[in-house]
């Protein structure tokens, strides 16, 4: 028999205890069109939002009308190798956002910072007006703090579930930011996960040895530790119902995970290994989904595919934040982009402007006909 707190019947997650309580998100999909260069982000709720972020997060409520994501200033270091440099870029509600640049621009560490994966050693990273990594000062829910100082990460880090990644995250350092009543390098990466951040990584990362639902099963375990946090059964059931909604959900963006539901995810194509990664992601119902080389490796056709279903994901009101070689392709369904070089925003625009520059069509797009050839 299954068990009651189990979203999905015959599982194998009966067994995972919830790691802590933690509070509802508000998923509401952002209303109205996506902002371009120049216009005013979308304005949030403060009120709303404070009862979805853990005690002792900084929020920042200084300006009225925020980006959904903000990264300010931010440093990352790989021992003595520094891999951002002072980068600055903001999200707003309801954008697909490109991410530019060569091998080694920085682009994965970017999004790698903002999952919690690596802490920037100066700057700061907001999610909606609350800090989630970084120095600097802000309101927080448990008193008021000023950052400082330098932080560190040690140990080997990963995400399990929503991000994709598993392993055990480990953070340490000297000088961190306080909130008033800790020390913290930043929120621990389930935590920004639970407030609604999805990082589909390059590579996928699924689980192999899993059933593609088992897999996707493990993207919807915030949401069941929300249910569990709750105790009632009630609250169970309705959790297996978002489950299952968000199952379907998925299937329809992908049918062919709905044909192999029941098959190793180890044993998919490249491809399908992809769409099982997004649609993980999507069942922890995300605000924002960061996206690493999603058409990496990936036959025409596919990379088609991949890219319409980014662009239903965020017609639902998803924001996404894309990290694409195929430059043409991403430019085609970004409002706006960033160009990195050697861990600096070089370039920043509306994905036309970015488009039609001669240093971005020399260096990603090629020749005018070149670059119309690109898929999709």
């Amino acid at each position: 028999m299954t068990p009651e707190g189990n979203p999905l019947d015959g599982s194998p997650l009966e067994n995972i205890a919830p790691l802590e309580n933690i509070s509802p998100v508000d998923s509401t999909p952002p209303t109205g069109s996506a902002s371009q260069v120049g216009s005013a982000p979308q304005a949030g709720s403060v009120s709303a939002f404070r009862s979805t972020i853990p005690a002792g997060t900084l929020v920042d409520l200084t300006v009225p009308e925020r980006p959904l994501l903000d990264v300010r200033d931010a440093e990352v270091a790989y021992g003595a190798v520094t891999a951002l440099r002072g980068i600055s870029l903001r999200v707003d509600p309801g954008e697909v956002v490109a991410l530019l640049g060569a091998n080694g621009a920085g682009k994965t560490t970017t999004l790698r910072m903002i999952s919690g994966l690596l802490p920037p050693a100066r700057g700061s990273v907001w999610f909606d007006g609350a800090r989630l990594a970084g120095t600097g000062s802000g309101t927080g829910l448990g008193g008021t703090g000023t950052g400082g100082g330098t932080s560190g990460h040690s140990g080997t880090s990963g995400h399990s579930g929503t991000s994709g990644n598993c392993g055990t995250s480990g953070h340490c350092g000297a000088g961190a930011w306080s909130d008033g009543t800790r020390d913290s390098p930043g929120l621990p990466v389930h935590r920004v996960a639970a407030l609604g951040i999805s990082h589909v990584p390059e590579g996928r990362r699924i689980f192999p040895a899993m059933t593609v639902a088992e897999d996707l099963a493990m993207g919807a375990y915030t949401d069941r530790r929300r249910a569990w946090s709750r105790a009632g059964r009630e609250a169970r059931r309705e959790a297996r119902r978002d489950v299952r909604r968000g199952l379907d959900r998925v299937h329809a963006l992908f049918p062919r995970l709905a044909e192999r539901d029941r098959q190793p995810a180890g044993t998919l194509s490249g491809g399908e290994q992809q769409m099982l990664a997004i649609g993980r992601a999507l069942m922890a119902r995300p605000r924002l989904v960061l996206l690493d080389e999603p058409s990496l490796g990936l036959a025409p056709k596919l990379v088609a595919t991949i890219f319409e279903v980014i662009e239903e994901i965020n017609a639902d009101g998803v924001t996404v934040l894309l990290v694409e070689q195929n430059a043409a392709a991403a430019l085609r369904i970004a409002h706006r982009g960033y160009v990195l070089d050697t861990g600096q925003v070089a370039l920043a625009g509306s994905a036309d402007e970015l488009a039609r520059d001669p240093r971005v069509r020399d260096a990603y797009l090629g020749s005018p006909s070149d670059s119309d050839a690109v898929a999709p």
